[in-house]
């Protein structure tokens, strides 16, 4: 992957108090990063695209960033009006989502 970005996605894990006291911390939750590796002996036929972002959706287009199978990262841009039949699945699509 290129500069900085890298497959991850977020989980929101509770503080206790003496963690935040130890953190000088005023929320209680931290959002903590987290990767993953897929690891087989078997050949991986599957070929899809892994949401690296949070999605943006609005109303009626939104913009996703995924890492493809190939492992380039890509930008995707859709609407209602150009893409009607995959505009239903794409804006459900959240953080780690696989399409």
């Amino acid at each position: 992957m290129v500069g900085q970005d890298w497959c991850h996605f977020t989980q929101r894990l509770n503080r206790s108090s003496h963690h935040k006291n130890l953190k000088g911390a005023d929320l209680g939750y931290e959002d903590e990063k987290f990767s993953y590796i897929l690891v087989s002996k078997q050949p991986h036929s599957h070929s899809y695209n892994r949401v690296t972002k949070q999605p943006q959706h609005r109303s009626g287009h939104g913009m996703i960033d995924w890492c493809t199978s190939q492992g380039a990262i890509e930008r995707l841009s859709y609407s209602k009006s150009k893409s009607t039949t995959n505009f239903h699945k794409l804006k459900h699509l959240g953080w780690g989502d696989r399409y």
